[in-house]
């Protein structure tokens, strides 16, 4: 799909502010209010709130071995986790690496309908990123900020620091959302229905400046 192959790594950032692991728990309780009228980790953080938490932690653990997790301030009003596409598969062996084993299994005990959508998602990641591409693995602003172009300065920051002909692939359940990525020079690659949770996603990409 994507043309051209490099071993690639997250772009460091000098002006967003870099994630540490003591600012996961605020980039948590700030990712649960940013969801909550997605239609997808909406419901799941309103029904099972520790779900949410659970998923997003092994989200925000792994980019953090693998990838980037940037927010424009350190006050954490907004999170962008991304990911190399040769780090798309989370192995066992990746999860231990980077601590998140733990998270995974509580998402196997807990959220069975989860995990397996989320490994149905990989299928189509695994294909599309068979290439070099970055991955967002997930964006979320507080709400009350939202509309300020928080989440805008993640995409434009990572389109500026990317070499040519780079692509970005993202997911979103939102057809809201659609429209801010096509906004932002994405497009979709393909739409999806999520039966077990009566969820459409889009899948789609930014094919490269």
């Amino acid at each position: 799909m994507f043309n051209r192959k490099l071993e690639l790594n997250v772009p460091n950032i000098p002006s967003l502010y870099q994630l540490k692991p003591d600012d996961f728990g605020k980039a948590l309780d700030m990712l649960s209010r940013s969801f909550k009228d997605d239609p997808l980790w909406g419901s799941i953080s309103q029904t099972k709130k520790i779900l949410f938490r659970i998923t997003f932690s092994m989200f925000l653990k792994y980019a953090h071995k693998y990838g980037k997790v940037y927010s424009v301030t350190n006050e954490v009003s907004d999170v962008a986790i991304w990911l190399p596409s040769k780090y798309t598969k989370k192995t066992l062996f990746r999860l231990l690496a980077c601590n998140a084993l733990k998270e995974m299994i509580l998402l196997i005990k807990e959220g069975r309908n989860v995990l397996k959508n989320l490994l149905e998602l990989e299928k189509d990641q695994i294909l599309y990123m068979k290439k070099s591409c970055i991955y967002l693995n997930g964006l979320g602003v507080e709400p009350s900020k939202q509309g300020l172009g928080l989440g805008s300065r993640h995409i434009k920051k990572m389109i500026e620091h990317l070499p040519s002909n780079i692509p970005i692939y993202a997911e979103t359940e939102s057809e809201e959302n659609v429209m801010f990525y096509e906004k932002h020079g994405f497009v979709v690659l393909k739409t999806i229905e999520i039966p077990e949770l009566n969820v459409k996603m889009w899948e789609m990409h930014f094919p490269g400046k």
